[in-house]
């Protein structure tokens, strides 16, 4: 019993070693002859050489695989930063529509291309992550990568330049909006003003007033002051600058009367008024004296030289002998 369970344990113990280990005189053999091996599944045995070659190999071509698609990756990404790069970004501003209506449809273009380099970058980014120690190992792809990083910075640059141009663009719009209806409003308020100034009793309604208006011009100051800093970067929007510029000027003279204005006696009103005519009865008067000289002088001018035409007629009438 004892010496079946002994031959048992043998046979399992040479089974393991046959199916797992290659045998030790199998390694030292240096011969050609065939030591008969017993087989599992029909599966033959490898010796470490053969094993280890197969393998370097094997290695070998999984690394040029790699290689290969790191570089695909690469070019890849370059091709969708260069596709972003030959966009159409140029601002088309048109005369039939609004100010408010190119912001939106700018800001739309330059959201669009932010969102879609976003969506490239991510790509990428996951993928640089998993290959960056393959990618740092070979000259080859830090250069492919070098060239990628300076197209990438070149496109940040210009959505800083595009994202600049929509701020420009959006200070004339609002400069636009705000300016709509703002002439009629401050010419109601100038003739307002007027008629509270009339009397004393109307001074509260009055100061009341021109603090409402203050603050009207502060915010128009406020855009006319973007709009001025942005108009020599939009020049195909300068003529609609000038034309706001326009508007601006007049209201800023309107502002200016109803501030001014407060409540005086009817003769000090009509001494102003007075003073008023006078001021431009003067200027008139001194306008026409400048006239008056210059005429004067032509004049002159215009005898003296008939004079001399007369003086040299008669010297070649009357010749000297």
């Amino acid at each position: 019993m004892n010496k079946q369970l002994f031959t048992i344990i043998i046979t399992i113990i040479a089974w393991v070693l046959n199916a797992h280990v290659t045998p030790l005189y199998a390694q030292n053999d240096t011969t050609n002859t065939t030591t008969p091996t017993t087989t599992i599944n029909d599966t033959p045995t490898t010796t470490t050489e053969d094993y280890s070659i197969e393998s370097i190999e094997e290695d070998m071509d999984e690394l040029k695989m790699q290689m290969v698609d790191v570089k695909l990756h690469v070019m890849l990404y370059m091709e969708q930063l260069e596709s972003l790069a030959s966009q159409d970004m140029k601002l088309t501003v048109g005369s039939n529509i609004t100010l408010a209506k190119t912001v939106y449809l700018y800001a739309k273009k330059v959201k669009n291309f932010q969102k879609e380099l976003s969506y490239y970058d991510s790509s990428w980014d996951t993928y640089y992550q998993s290959q960056q120690v393959v990618i740092a190992e070979d000259t080859a792809l830090l250069a492919m990568t070098t060239k990628m990083q300076v197209l990438r910075e070149s496109l940040d640059e210009t959505i800083s330049a595009h994202q600049q141009r929509l701020d420009q663009l959006k200070a004339l719009s609002d400069m636009e909006r705000i300016m709509q209806g703002k002439y009629s409003a401050y010419k109601d308020m100038e003739s307002k003003a007027n008629m509270l100034s009339l009397t004393p009793k109307t001074a509260d309604k009055l100061e009341q007033l021109k603090a409402k208006e203050q603050l009207t011009f502060t915010s128009l100051q406020q855009a006319y002051d973007k709009m001025k800093a942005a108009e020599d970067a939009l020049p195909m929007l300068k003529k609609r600058a000038q034309l706001l510029e326009q508007q601006f000027v007049e209201i800023t003279t309107m502002s200016k009367k109803i501030q001014e204005a407060e409540y005086k006696p009817w003769l000090k009103r009509f001494q102003d008024e007075l003073i008023g005519l006078g001021c431009i009865a003067m200027i008139l008067m001194l306008f026409n004296m400048i006239i008056a000289k210059i005429k004067a002088a032509k004049q002159e001018y215009n005898n003296a030289k008939k004079l001399k035409d007369i003086v040299k007629k008669q010297e070649e009438q009357y010749p000297t002998i």
